[in-house]
């Protein structure tokens, strides 16, 4: 059995094919957003919305840089360290836990 795919999705389709393979290219790197405003509204751990995948690290008293494995579609696996704050991570990370070291993200 055959099933149509209407024009619609595979528009949409394509549109996805094209951001992947332009985010493909894309170095990996990482932004934190922290001050004490933000910090007190962040989730906590690995979460993804709308605007892309996140870390958030909360953390309260004398500053706390964490390491963090990332589990990556292109990317494999990778560990970075992270501010207080929120982290965007790549665009095809699927998941990010604290590994239980302390770093120095500067």
């Amino acid at each position: 059995m055959r099933f149509a795919t209407p024009t619609i999705a595979k528009s949409a389709i394509v549109a996805l094919v094209a951001a992947t393979v332009a985010l493909a290219g894309t170095p990996v790197s990482a932004s934190t957003i922290a001050d004490s405003e933000t910090t007190a509204q962040i989730r906590c751990g690995y979460y993804r919305d709308a605007t892309g995948n996140w870390y958030g690290h909360c953390d309260e008293g004398p500053r706390t840089d964490i390491i963090i494995r990332v589990e990556s579609y292109t990317e494999g696996h990778y560990e970075m360290c992270v501010k207080p704050g929120l982290t965007k991570l790549d665009a095809f990370a699927y998941y990010a836990v604290y590994v239980g070291r302390l770093c120095n993200a500067g």
